[in-house]
């Protein structure tokens, strides 16, 4: 079932009367405002998204990724980490921004956060490809009415535009770990900053964060499918192999061992995961990293841009297979993270 948006269900309905007209009208100038004050990376921010997305807004509204741009600059914690690096404003550093915030350009031409963590950081800035995500094509009033052919042309369109789908979980969840993942050894031994380590993607994404409206009928926030959270667990903990690599390519000190132990933890569920299920790109990414043994600010035998190829194509291979296996890996559902809002 496709999402509902109230403009579309109006227009499907309605003679197209003054008001409904000054409606489009308005929603077209909204469009047009946010795209004029897009930044220089294309962010319209997720005035965008609400305009059909209004559940999804409503769950984002109440989750920490948006409470965190009110509360992180009064956080004790924060404060002694931007004090350890010398950071004075914490909304005013890229080291806290490019992760906590969502930046767009003000109307004097620079930057500055104007949100939390929000719909763009996880599913790519969206100006080349907002317009095209709401065109539901000629014949359709609403996402209800639109063809199968039309939704397929469009939703391609918005991946080549810059859209990020869950049709690849890796790329989504790369987002999410490019920001769960520390990899600076100064953020994390200096500044004391967590280096993400215990980032499990299923227990996460199917807790507070979860907007899992668009294939439920009627709109209800539901569990994804086991099957989904079974590739991506699989796919996340393949992740946390590269980003456990990722930080190995920089680690030293106290965030070498460190880094050392989050690989060790991957590699050991991977190697459990290749005892239930086989694949080849799954048996080649357990053979290689088989002695794996890391020194600080050297080369390990196997690179973080190896195993992320590796991890797409695992995610490929187990997209064709029956994954029941695995459901006994799963996390609990009592462990997800935070307080769903709905």
């Amino acid at each position: 079932m496709r999402p509902f948006c109230f403009q579309h269900w109006w227009f499907g309905r309605w003679p197209l009367t003054w008001a409904v007209s000054l409606s489009y009208m308005a929603f077209v100038l909204l469009l047009s405002t946010l795209e004029e004050h897009a930044n220089k990376f294309g962010v319209v921010g997720p005035q965008a998204c609400a305009e059909c997305h209004i559940d999804e807004h409503t769950v984002w509204k109440a989750s920490s990724h948006h409470e965190g741009s009110k509360t992180l600059s009064r956080s004790v914690q924060a404060k002694t980490i931007a004090s350890a690096l010398g950071i004075r404003r914490i909304k005013g550093d890229s080291r806290c921004t490019t992760c906590h915030f969502t930046m767009q350009e003000s109307g004097s031409g620079q930057l500055r956060p104007t949100t939390g963590v929000s719909c763009e950081s996880c599913h790519g800035a969206a100006q080349g490809w907002v317009a095209v995500h709401a065109d539901f094509g000629p014949e359709a009033s609403n996402a209800l009415e639109e063809n199968a052919a039309h939704r397929q042309a469009r939703l391609r369109n918005c991946e080549r535009q810059g859209m990020v789908r869950l049709s690849s979980i890796y790329d989504m969840a790369s987002n999410c770990y490019g920001c769960h993942s520390i990899d600076d050894p100064e953020i994390i031994e200096a500044g004391g900053h967590p280096s993400g380590a215990g980032f499990e993607l299923v227990s996460w994404s199917q807790g507070e964060i979860r907007h899992n409206f668009l294939h439920s009928e009627p709109r209800e926030n539901k569990e994804a499918s086991a099957d989904w959270r079974a590739l991506a667990f699989v796919v996340g903990r393949g992740l946390e192999v590269e980003y456990a690599l990722k930080a190995l390519e920089k680690a030293s000190g106290a965030s070498l061992e460190g880094a050392n132990r989050r690989l060790a933890a991957a590699v050991g569920d991977m190697v459990q995961i290749a005892q239930l299920v086989e694949t080849p790109a799954l048996k080649d990414l357990v053979t290689q990293m088989k002695g794996v043994n890391a020194q600080a600010n050297a080369p390990t035998q196997v690179s973080s841009k190896r195993v992320s190829g590796l991890v797409r194509r695992i995610e490929e291979e187990l997209r064709e297979l029956d994954l029941s296996s695995i459901f006994e890996l799963l996390p609990d559902p009592a462990d997800y993270r935070g307080s769903r809002s709905r």
